[in-house]
C-alpha cells in the first residue's frame, strides 16, 4: 500500500493527492516496520506536496491538510528514523490545518504533546505557534478537541508564560 501511496501523493487530482497522503500517514502510524525502509522516500515525496504553489487553495487544502498530517505522524511514530530537531519546526511552521478536521485533531494534538513536553522546536516556532492558536483554539472548532485546546492554553501557559 506505501509504495502506491507514495506514486500518487504528486497526481493531479486532489482527492487522489488526499488518499495517497492519508494512506502514508497511516502506514507511519500502524505501519510497523515494513514502513521504515521508505520512510525519507516519504518525506520526499510529501514535501512538494505541501509548498507547492497553490497548496492551500480550495481545491488542494484537503491534500495538502492530509500531507501535513502524514510529516505530523512520520515525526512521532518514527522519530528514530528522521532527523526531528530539523523536521519538526517546519512541520510547526505549516500549522494549522484548517479543512480536514480528522487530519487537523490528530496534528493538533501531536503539537500539545510537544508542547507538554517543551520541545525545542515549539521555542525555535513559538510565533508560528502563536499565531496558529486563534484558528486551534476558536470557540465550536472542529479542528481540535476541546481537552486539546486545554492542553494547549496550559503549556502555553505554564512551560513558555504565553497566555492564549
Amino acid at each position: 500500500i506505501a509504495a502506491a501511496c507514495l506514486q500518487y501523493t504528486s497526481d493531479k487530482e486532489p482527492a487522489v493527492r488526499r488518499s495517497a497522503n492519508y494512506g502514508l500517514a497511516v502506514c507511519a502510524e500502524k505501519g510497523g516496520s515494513a514502513f521504515e525502509p521508505i520512510v525519507s522516500q516519504a518525506l520526499a515525496c510529501l514535501h512538494p506536496v505541501i509548498v507547492a504553489a497553490g497548496a492551500r487553495d480550495e481545491d488542494n487544502s484537503f491534500a495538502t491538510d492530509n500531507a501535513i498530517d502524514a510529516v505530523g505522524r512520520i515525526c512521532k511514530h518514527r522519530t528514530t528514523l528522521i532527523n526531528a530537531a530539523e523536521i519538526l519546526p517546519v512541520w510547526i511552521s505549516w500549522l494549522p490545518l484548517k479543512d480536514d478536521d480528522d487530519c487537523a485533531r490528530v496534528s493538533h494534538s501531536f503539537l500539545a504533546d510537544l508542547v507538554e513536553a517543551k520541545h525545542p522546536a515549539v521555542e525555535q516556532q513559538m510565533e508560528a505557534i502563536l499565531a496558529a492558536m486563534p484558528t486551534i483554539l476558536a470557540p465550536a472548532t472542529k479542528v481540535a478537541t476541546l481537552e486539546v485546546q486545554q492542553r494547549l492554553r496550559q503549556g502555553l501557559a505554564q512551560g513558555y508564560g504565553k497566555t492564549v
